[in-house]
């Protein structure tokens, strides 16, 4: 039985998920409602622009002719995600962390896929943010995407710096007087 009060890391990776999914699922919907039809609006002193697009491929417009393979590829990364999430196999809190947010993010582009026209399997993601770097137009689930692969590696790298820490070295008890 876990201690009152300590969030478990299924706990978090389930908690992160679902406050990804509704942000995302939020400003999804936002963008669709004030940026339909409407061209670029410049943000930030132009720095950021926001423009809607629907995005029937993966990153950088991959596979764009191919929305069948791009969403069963995503429905099995989320299942194998849901998979790891429901055995336990993550055990740090930045771990669990991480795989929330891509959990969550992932199952809001899924969504996307698999309910937006033209129709299953066929949906386009609702991209809305031109960030200043690069060409491409994105939405908060690919952002936290990103954040979620570099926290991964961060705990990772964490969880083998730990493992190859030496270890204390043991106290011998005192003789017998």
């Amino acid at each position: 039985m876990e201690p009152q009060g300590r969030t478990t890391p299924l706990r978090l990776t389930l908690i992160a998920a679902f406050a990804v999914l509704a942000i995302d699922i939020a400003t999804k919907l936002a963008a669709v409602h004030w940026l339909q039809q409407r061209p670029p609006v410049a943000i930030l002193g132009g720095a950021v622009h926001l423009q809607l697009l629907r995005n029937p491929g993966g990153p950088t417009g991959i596979l764009d002719d191919h929305p069948e393979v791009v969403t069963a590829g995503t429905l099995v990364a989320v299942l194998a995600m849901l998979g790891v999430t429901l055995r336990g196999r993550v055990r740090t809190p930045l771990g669990a962390l991480a795989l929330g947010l891509v959990l969550g993010a992932g199952t809001g582009n899924l969504l996307d896929r698999l309910l937006r026209g033209p129709g299953p399997f066929r949906g386009g993601v609702v991209d809305w943010l031109r960030p200043p770097w690069g060409d491409g137009v994105m939405n908060f689930a690919d952002l936290m995407i990103n954040a979620g692969i570099v926290l991964g590696v961060v705990a990772i790298v964490l969880a083998r710096g730990s493992a190859r820490a030496p270890a204390a070295p043991a106290t011998e008890p005192a003789p017998p007087a």
